[in-house]
């Protein structure tokens, strides 16, 4: 997912919490250098080491509350999972480099009381955020607390208000076709009643994230799936 704000980008996969680029604050907590080093695992903030085949994954194989029986997640979680992202900069983007990017899942702890896991940007200077899923809901660890990034139910016209007061509606988006292939049930997360900024991602059931899009006053990027590993 992956972030950015969620998950999976330039913003912490809160998905919609924070901006790079010196856009918005970001609000998303980087994990310490300590922590994130060596893709082992650690205490942080109270949380406790899970080992890696220890709990229910949010991987692909699980499937979604809010999509029926039978329906995987929009936002898959798991150990070892790689979105490779082509990135495209539009007029002055600093958070952010044109080129193909990597985002993987590192960690998975239990922080503030949630299985979480830790997500590096395609947006390498960003470094990593927590990320924890319930079905379709995903939040992002902010350094004290969890914020919702991607709200359920995921329907058309489904909206909701993030924690720095941006509002987000759900639209179908069918099935979208991408480098990395052709993928089915899909949706749109998008910003909406702002007349300077554009931000939107397109995730799609089972795979997660697929096109990351962001515009301020004209500048932004777009970072479209190219590879996954799962």
């Amino acid at each position: 997912m992956r972030a950015t704000v969620l998950v999976l980008g330039c913003f912490s996969l809160g998905f919609f919490t924070t901006a790079c680029g010196g856009v918005s604050d970001v609000t998303g907590a980087p994990a310490a250098a300590d922590d994130a080093g060596d893709g082992t695992g650690g205490d942080l903030d109270g949380g406790t080491r899970v080992a890696k085949d220890a709990g229910d994954k949010s991987d692909a194989s699980v499937t979604s509350k809010d999509g029926g029986p039978g329906t995987p997640v929009l936002d898959p979680l798991a150990i070892g999972e790689t979105w490779t992202y082509d990135v495209t900069i539009q007029g002055s983007f600093p958070g952010c480099s044109a080129g193909q990017f990597d985002s993987s899942v590192s960690q998975n702890e239990t922080l503030g009381g949630r299985d979480a896991y830790l997500v590096s940007s395609f947006c390498p200077s960003l470094g990593s955020y927590w990320y924890s899923a319930d079905g379709d809901t995903v939040s992002v660890y902010s350094g004290s607390d969890w914020v919702v990034g991607l709200d359920s139910p995921v329907q058309e016209g489904h909206s909701w208000v993030s924690d720095d007061g941006r509002t987000f509606q759900w639209y179908s988006s069918g099935s979208l076709t991408l480098p990395a292939g052709t993928f089915s049930d899909c949706w749109e997360a998008r910003e909406t009643g702002s007349a300077t900024e554009e931000y939107s991602i397109y995730l799609c059931r089972g795979v997660g994230p697929v096109h990351w899009h962001y515009r301020y006053s004209g500048d932004g990027y777009d970072a479209v799936l190219h590879a996954k590993n799962f």
